[in-house]
């Protein structure tokens, strides 16, 4: 009894055999989080930096490792998988650099003439009043050290524009298709 038992717990501890690939499915919505390489604090959401900082993003993505529930991501947390080390096939992943223009570029101003952003009506006998939200543009340039991997290391956040050193510095998205 006791020999069949070991058996079945060895058996049990087996590896899979080499020509089973796992089934990997992504599911839900992804998200991004970060930690300062210099420290051993856990990723978080939201992090700051220092200039001249590194930070390492990682995507964290719901799915499935052969039916099971998981957490797919690079970032060395309890419970989560990665991606590359269940042999899952290849993701595709593209990595963006995400930055806010500084005045209306592609899209018309509320303010005829006037290319800032503005909630209000700007100047003239009805300064002040309420317009309605506007809308801020973005511009995503291709990060692209990063393609494919789960994880990327940011070493330069200053704005790509140098009229702009020293303000926000950029954000990162990745883009699972």
């Amino acid at each position: 009894m006791l020999a069949s038992l070991l058996l079945a717990v060895v058996a049990g501890l087996a590896p899979a055999p080499a020509s089973a690939a796992p089934r990997c499915e992504l599911r839900g919505e992804p998200t991004l989080v970060a930690k300062s390489r210099d420290t051993d604090a856990r990723p978080r959401v939201h992090v700051d930096a220092t200039i001249g900082e590194t930070i390492d993003v990682f995507l964290r993505a719901p799915g499935r490792l052969d039916g099971r529930a998981v957490i797919f991501a690079d970032d060395g947390e309890p419970g989560h998988v990665s991606w590359e080390a269940a042999r899952c096939p290849a993701a595709t992943l593209r990595w963006r650099r995400i930055e806010a223009r500084m005045e209306h570029v592609d899209t018309p101003p509320p303010n005829p003439g006037i290319a800032i952003y503005a909630n209000a009506v700007v100047f003239g006998p009805h300064h002040g009043r309420w317009i309605g939200h506007d809308a801020i543009e973005y511009v995503d340039t291709p990060l692209s050290d990063g393609d494919d991997r789960w994880s990327i290391a940011v070493r330069d956040a200053t704005p790509s524009d140098a009229a702009l050193a020293g303000t926000r510095a950029a954000e990162v998205r990745v883009v699972v298709p």
